[in-house]
């Protein structure tokens, strides 16, 4: 094991690069919070946005674009992206309580409130008009946490203070309901797809 960062300020939620050769994560807390970058080689780490939400809040998205020059993550105003080499982050998509990228392409599969439900949403490319997922079932929950199964056959869910994990088979199937014994924080895919 080798230690990656040396400063005392709290680091959280990394996420690997699509080439394994930079790490995203947040470090710090309140308004000294910011979304980082830095190579697995070392070197000075790069803060590339300043409004990612709460570290404390129950599910914290952070995705990398495909090709590994962009960095999603849930800002103050929704969805934001910023260039992994630092610069002005820009806003995808205002409004949403989720987001993951689909198995294959470029597009993002969303999550929003609307009205008193939570409906699925595909934006392709991100930013354009989101279209509706019929394969998903709208539900009352919050759903805050989105994620694909490392081989792209199954979505996992979570919600705040729900103490279980949804499972949908993609691109459809029927949805099942795993019981957890509380409320999962940052739920992870095993890489054989089958255990979270």
């Amino acid at each position: 094991i080798s230690p990656f960062a040396f400063d005392d300020e709290m680091k959280v939620f990394p996420e690997y690069s699509p080439d394994g050769k930079s790490i995203a994560y947040v470090r710090g807390a309140g308004r000294q919070r910011g979304l980082m970058v830095r190579s697995v080689d070392g070197g000075e780490s790069i803060r590339i946005a300043s409004d990612p939400t709460s570290p404390s809040a129950p599910h914290f998205p952070i995705f990398w674009s495909r090709d590994g020059a962009r960095v999603y993550y849930r800002s103050l105003k929704g969805l934001s992206v910023a260039s992994a080499a630092g610069g002005e982050p820009t806003l995808v998509l205002p409004d949403i309580t989720a987001a993951a990228p689909l198995p294959a392409g470029d597009a993002i599969l969303i999550a929003r409130r609307v009205g008193n439900v939570t409906k699925f949403f595909i934006t392709d490319p991100p930013g354009a008009e989101p279209r509706p997922v019929s394969a998903i079932p709208e539900t009352e929950l919050r759903i805050t946490h989105l994620q694909f199964s490392p081989d792209g056959a199954k979505l996992c869910m979570a919600a705040p203070r729900v103490s279980a994990l949804m499972i949908q088979p993609w691109p459809s199937g029927h949805l099942s309901t795993v019981p957890f014994p509380s409320s999962p924080q940052q739920p992870r895919w095993m890489p054989d797809s089958r255990h979270i």
